[in-house]
């Protein structure tokens, strides 16, 4: 709904803008009311239509909250005044306010528009003055234009300030001639938007700034599906349904982005040309150059420092209540032979117990030592079983959100013998790139992971495709500890990874168990019994913090969205009061959905909601550590009672529900199904039909990613 009304007083701004809390005056009645939300700017006295719906907020009783706003000119002599007045106009305070208001009255506003030189009428506004006073006036102009045009585009009006701060003056100007440098440049607006933008105003379909950001775009939404890398062919075949012009004006483009360094492109014996993000060209072409060197200093500088301590034979007293078997002991050993180790295996085959052995033999060595993971979840879990500090790979790095950099570099290397990585197979090829770069030629780095689990959510997939190649040593963990008697969760596991199909029993087994159900409407209503009630109650596991709903697909009745709206609901007596803040409950369970190195949180991190605060502003606890989001943030958040399992990576969890129906067709694969039930440390419950389930474990071939990391090495 709409609503009018005059600006009162500013009760709280946050500092980004994203956010305020004012009080108005309904324009017709004069009653008072309380508006929230991306309202910053605003000045008292002012007038504006807000768009948005009234709530009513548990500590704070009836508000509107507002989704955005278009300013109005306010027509009444005292309303002016008082606008005029508030210093929304720098040159104007309350007494000259009142005497413009007096010398031109209910007009006042459209002398300062028109004829604004009849102003040095008023008392005490001298030509230096006037000057401050137009250029202060023109710049509320701006920015008022600015949120017209937003508003007419269907565009939040928060980005105006986004928009102004990025371009200054000239945001107006920029949008309206070349509205694709919004997409190229400014993050929340992409290629669709703006080209409705450009249509809507007249732009041409053949201009060459739509052709550019086009490809740039198209490349982008590979790159988020994995790929280092896209054929020019498809690229360009794709383009030209997207932008719906001949191939040759596309390629004109492509050469012109390449010239300009926005785009690599490098040609192959066997796809033709491949096209690259320059960032991405950089990144892999660096892996493979670096792996590659590591490979040769290890074949011709003859033994390393290392090479000079025994092979581990007899087990030392520091590892005597550790026993290994021939695959860890030779794990340990490599250690001390190669740069570069790789470490695979599935669940139950002792990685973490091998990487204990090999912590236990550096500190024995009194050697220095670094243990990371991708995520903070993985580096947690990791530090728990290791009994040593483990960072995640952004920290141990050096993150610094003021340049955008990393601390630790190739001219700032870190200082140690060995790193070792844990779930390594997360690593996308940017993040690995970066590690490397602050490797020292002589560190040993050590890479733990489970190839057969899905790739890494950014692109490329390094950890796989090192293992496949001969030229690196691999150490691969076949035998399996971790199988209980009467237990068929390991052994499911290992059935689901080489092809067969899982023994399945819906009585009897104490930690898989799977649950036929043909009616969508009952898997639903079974997915949420058995996390909210049944679980919970013979397994004495809590809900929220224990047992992990996942889906392969977001969409549908058993997807993501809707499981989580189900069990939110189900669950809401152990949560306080809904606070009416986009949905969000203190108590909620949500999930990070991008990395954000300021705030040290990471795609993937759960954590719970701790507290709603009444300035925008929402406080979430992500291992024992509060984490503030203000409003412009919260998109960065979603509640995490079910998520999908390519988002589980990385994680373990007491028990686990999956939900598997035929249709989630598009992304049943061995791999998902695999990855779903490794997450499971003590039960993996499985609620769909066989005939999905069958269709998981026939699928062996994962979606390509278009990955060139082997043509360097």
């Amino acid at each position: 709904m709409e609503l009018t009304g005059l600006v009162d007083k500013i009760s709280y701004e946050s500092p980004d803008n994203s956010f305020a809390v004012i009080r108005l005056r309904e324009k017709r009645t004069k009653d008072p009311f309380v508006a929230v939300g991306p309202l910053a700017g605003l000045s008292v006295g002012q007038c504006v239509k807000l768009i948005g719906n009234w709530e009513t907020h548990p500590k704070y009783g009836l508000r509107f909250r507002a989704e955005g706003y278009v300013p109005e000119a306010p027509s009444l002599p005292e309303d002016i005044e008082r606008y005029l007045g508030s210093g929304a106009v720098k040159g104007i305070g309350p007494v000259t306010a009142k005497r413009i208001v007096e010398r031109f009255g209910e007009k006042s506003l459209e002398v300062m528009e028109q004829e604004p030189d009849l102003l040095l009428q008023v008392k005490g506004i001298s030509p230096r003055r006037l000057r401050g006073i137009l250029d202060s006036w023109e710049a509320q102009k701006d920015l008022k234009e600015l949120l017209l045009f937003l508003k007419r585009f269907d565009l939040p009006t928060g980005l105006a300030f986004k928009l102004k701060k990025y371009y200054k003056e000239a945001a107006l100007s920029i949008i309206t001639q070349d509205p694709y440098r919004l997409a190229m440049e400014v993050s929340g607006i992409g290629f669709l938007r703006a080209d409705a933008i450009a249509k809507k105003l007249g732009h041409a379909k053949d201009s060459p700034s739509r052709f550019k950001a086009g490809l740039v775009y198209l490349l982008k939404t590979k790159t988020e599906k994995g790929h280092t890398y896209y054929p020019e062919d498809l690229l360009l075949g794709e383009a030209t349904r997207l932008l719906e012009v001949d191939g040759p004006l596309l390629k004109r483009a492509l050469e012109e982005l390449s010239i300009r360094g926005e785009l690599v492109i490098r040609a192959s014996e066997t796809e033709g040309r491949r096209i690259y993000l320059k960032s991405l060209y950089l990144a892999e072409s660096y892996v493979g150059q670096r792996i590659r060197l590591m490979c040769e200093l290890d074949q011709k500088s003859g033994l390393l420092p290392f090479r000079q301590m025994a092979p581990l034979k007899e087990t030392p007293q520091a590892l005597s209540q550790i026993t290994l078997n021939e695959e860890q002991l030779q794990g340990v050993n490599s250690l001390f032979e190669r740069r570069l180790l790789l470490i695979t295996g599935g669940p139950g085959t002792g990685k973490t117990t091998l990487i204990r052995a090999m912590v236990l033999r550096l500190k024995e060595m009194g050697q220095k030592f670094y243990l990371t993971a991708p995520t903070g979840r993985a580096a947690k879990r990791m530090s728990e079983l290791s009994g040593e500090e483990a960072k995640t790979v952004h920290r141990l790095l050096g993150w610094n959100p003021e340049t955008g950099t990393f601390l630790h570099n190739e001219r700032n290397p870190l200082r140690c013998n060995v790193i070792i990585v844990d779930e390594a197979s997360m690593l996308d090829i940017v993040l690995f790139s970066h590690l490397l770069r602050a490797l020292p030629e002589t560190t040993r780095l050590v890479l733990v992971g489970d190839k057969d689990q899905l790739p890494p959510v950014g692109p490329g997939s390094p950890f796989m495709e090192l293992v496949e190649d001969h030229r690196i040593r691999s150490i691969r963990l076949t035998k399996v500890y971790r199988q209980k008697e009467e237990g068929l969760l390991i052994l499911n596991a290992h059935r689901i990874k080489e092809g067969l199909f899982p023994v399945l029993r819906e009585r009897g087994s104490k930690d898989f168990l799977f649950i036929h159900e043909e009616d969508p409407n009952r898997a639903y209503n079974w997915a949420i019994e058995l996390l909210t009630k049944r679980i919970p109650e013979e397994y004495n596991l809590d809900p929220l913090e224990e047992i992990q709903l996942l889906s392969p697909m977001r969409k549908g009745l058993l997807g993501v969205e809707s499981l989580t709206f189900g069990v939110q609901e189900a669950l809401k007596g152990r949560l306080l009061p809904m606070d009416s803040f986009l949905g969000y409950r203190v108590g909620d369970k949500v999930m990070q959905l991008r990395n954000d190195y300021e705030k040290d949180v990471y795609n993937g991190d759960i954590g719970r909601v701790a507290s709603i605060e009444e300035e925008g502003r929402v406080r979430v606890s992500f291992y024992g550590r509060e984490v503030s989001y203000d409003m412009a943030d919260l998109d960065d958040l979603s509640l995490a009672y079910c998520i999908s399992v390519h988002k589980s990576q990385g994680s373990e969890y007491p028990a686990v529900i999956l939900t598997l129906s035929t249709s989630h067709f598009p992304l049943l694969q061995r791999n998902l199904l695999y990855t779903a039930i490794t997450r499971a440390k003590r039960l993996a419950v499985i609620v769909g039909t066989k005939k999905a389930l069958a269709m998981a474990i026939r699928n062996d071939k994962p979606f390509q990613r278009y990955t060139a990391l082997s043509s360097w090495l």
